[in-house]
């Protein structure tokens, strides 16, 4: 999917996460909640189940962190 100028610049903003397999779909999630869009919208946006953004937030409190910042 391409993203808009405006999500790849809060994409370059978003601290680097654990490095996993997931960690680009992370920072590509919060970006777009950081954009403004709601969660549904960037699970939606970000190509991910609610559920996988749920296991984040219970699994990584920086990520939680992160998402309510």
């Amino acid at each position: 999917m391409t993203t808009s100028p405006i999500v790849n610049a809060a994409m370059s903003l978003v601290p680097y996460l654990d490095g996993d397999e997931w960690s680009h779909k992370k920072a590509e999630y919060l970006a777009f909640r950081f954009t403004g869009f709601s969660v549904r919208e960037a699970t939606k946006l970000a190509e991910i189940a609610e559920r996988t953004v749920q296991l984040w937030r219970a699994e990584e409190a920086r990520f939680k962190d992160l998402e309510n910042a």
